[in-house]
């Protein structure tokens, strides 16, 4: 729609300044008066469409062109939506399936519950759970490089930037409403010393950017 406007804008343009040098010319020419005749007329707008056809096709085929790239862009956003949403449900159910863990007693609990009980000190970190929760921090650094990588993606789209921000900013808050709390939780559990140790350099940054550990 941008590429539209200053295509139009652009085109328009062409012609009036077209028409300008035209008449300034056959101004200094002595002709101050329009013609009455047809085949005049007719040869004015021959002259204008050889100038301005060329300059309209050059803007067409950038049109076309931004046309294929948007395209393909958002062929790409959609891919990696697709595969971070995949990622994101086996990732949740794991978090929140009560049958992962089992206490001594029997009873199921999930992942979620389980960091939740040893953040607030009601069950003790055994070696088990720690292989647990060390394993669910990779995942947790993994999924928050994805995140910052498609919301990167959203950033860099030709869209309207009002309604671009807007979407990005909804986007990070899904995902922070949906991680932040727990990954909060674990960082009490091994403090930041740890973390720095299992995330890599990238996935620390975009952890921090998403909100899932303190800056």
């Amino acid at each position: 729609m941008k590429y539209s406007k200053y295509a139009l804008i652009g085109i328009v343009l062409i012609a009036f300044f077209t028409s300008g040098f035209f008449f300034l010319v056959m101004y200094k020419n002595g002709i101050s008066t329009l013609s009455h005749v047809t085949q005049d007329w007719g040869a004015f707008g021959s002259y204008i469409g050889g100038i301005v056809a060329p300059f309209a096709s050059l803007i067409a085929g950038i049109l076309i062109y931004q046309s294929l790239k948007a395209d393909t862009y958002y062929r790409k956003l959609e891919l990696v939506r697709e595969s971070l949403l995949r990622l994101d449900s086996e990732f949740y159910k794991l978090l929140t399936n009560p049958t992962h863990i089992q206490f001594d007693n029997g009873t199921n609990v999930s992942l979620e519950k389980l960091i939740i009980l040893i953040s607030n000190n009601k069950v003790t970190l055994t070696d088990d759970y720690e292989h647990t929760l060390l394993r669910f921090l990779q995942n947790l650094a993994i999924i928050s490089r994805s995140i910052e990588h498609y919301l990167f993606l959203m950033d860099s789209f030709d869209a309207n930037v009002r309604d671009r921000d807007w979407l990005i900013n909804t986007e990070k808050s899904y995902w922070m409403y949906r991680y932040a709390k727990i990954s909060h939780r674990l960082e009490t559990i091994y403090g930041i010393e740890k973390i720095n140790e299992i995330f890599t350099e990238e996935q620390l940054s975009s952890a921090r950017y998403l909100g899932f550990i303190s800056k």
